[in-house]
């Protein structure tokens, strides 16, 4: 948090230079808020930073894993450093902090998960969780073909569904995640245009995001720092090596082109996080069956669900989509 605060003190230098050479420039960062104060919040939110905090969920959640040095649990720190830090951003019309938590085995239920989230005074909530790698799984994390959370998952769509049973008009809450997979849904369904071959969709890994050490050595994205087979070069020497970043995607793809592209949902998976498949020797892996059965029977039900509200609700799903839905008969 100090770091931020002292290295973009002149932020708006930099934002008049980005006018000068036409260059959009944003600020972001990730912080669990425990050092936050108010003159931190003001600059913040003065300076129009999108900020991403951590949090776990509840109380018992969240201090299950983030705990000072001391051992104490960091809950009620980050939830009064986030009301504060909201405040500001409402003040200054700043968007506001979004929250982000990170499931581990004590806690696998997404919904009552982001349903506290989103009580702290921010509707911006993105849960995931933490599963490993591919090669290595340590206690914390969420394993495959979790029960409960699959459990969960269910419930949530059977409520929703119930909802518009009894009153069609009134659009039930379904949360910002499930929006959010029902948007990629309707994208790939509604998708108009073949594609030529089947690619797999990454994020800005090695692309348009790259870690960067202290040091100054350059990682694909900030999972992979300290793994040394996979630095990209470092800013003192050289920068970026175009030859390490080649070798890198030409490992992802062919891991893709054997593993991924014969797969039914090649096209709305898109193929599994490239550090979750990547180990210490710097091999790429293939996706475990197991994750990839996860990922499928997870879809089966979105696409149902899709399906019902397409077919039985299709002003609900315009509004949870925010966006026009083809009609039958009708371009």
């Amino acid at each position: 948090m100090f770091f931020v605060t002292e290295a973009c003190g002149d932020s708006q230098d930099r934002l008049e230079r980005a006018t000068e050479t036409k260059q959009q420039v944003g600020f972001t960062m990730t912080s669990n808020l425990t050092l936050l104060t108010e003159d931190m919040a003001e600059f913040l939110a003065r300076e129009k930073f999108h900020v991403m905090v951590s949090i776990d969920g509840d109380r018992e959640s969240h201090d299950r894993h983030r705990v000072t040095v001391s051992g104490e649990g960091t809950y009620d720190t980050t939830v009064a450093n986030l009301k504060l830090l909201v405040g500001k951003m409402r003040l200054h019309g700043t968007r506001l902090p979004k929250i982000r938590a990170t499931m581990t085995a004590g806690n696998v239920d997404p919904v009552a998960t982001e349903e506290h989230l989103r009580s702290l005074g921010t509707h911006l909530v993105e849960v995931g969780e933490s599963h490993g790698t591919v090669n290595e799984q340590q206690d914390y994390d969420v394993g495959s073909k979790c029960e409960e959370r699959m459990n969960s998952f269910n419930a949530r769509i059977d409520s929703i569904i119930e909802q518009l049973e009894a009153d069609p008009s009134v659009l039930p809450d379904v949360g910002n995640s499930l929006r959010k997979s029902l948007r990629k849904v309707h994208d790939e369904v509604t998708r108009k245009q073949a594609y030529s071959q089947a690619r797999p969709t990454l994020c800005g890994v090695c692309r348009n995001m790259k870690a960067v050490t202290p040091e100054g050595d350059l990682f694909p994205c900030h999972r992979y720092v300290g793994m040394e087979a996979f630095k990209m070069g470092n800013i003192h020497t050289g920068g970026i090596q175009q030859d390490r970043v080649r070798d890198y995607y030409d490992a992802l793809y062919t891991t893709y082109a054997e593993k991924c592209a014969p797969c039914w949902l090649r096209h709305l998976c898109g193929g599994q996080c490239p550090w979750y498949l990547s180990s210490e020797d710097g091999a790429i892996s293939p996706p475990d069956d197991a994750t990839c059965d996860d990922i499928r029977d997870g879809f089966e039900v979105l696409l149902g669900f899709y399906a019902t509200l397409m077919s039985r609700f299709p002003e609900a799903l315009a509004s949870i989509l925010g966006r026009p839905i083809p009609v039958e008969g009708k371009e």
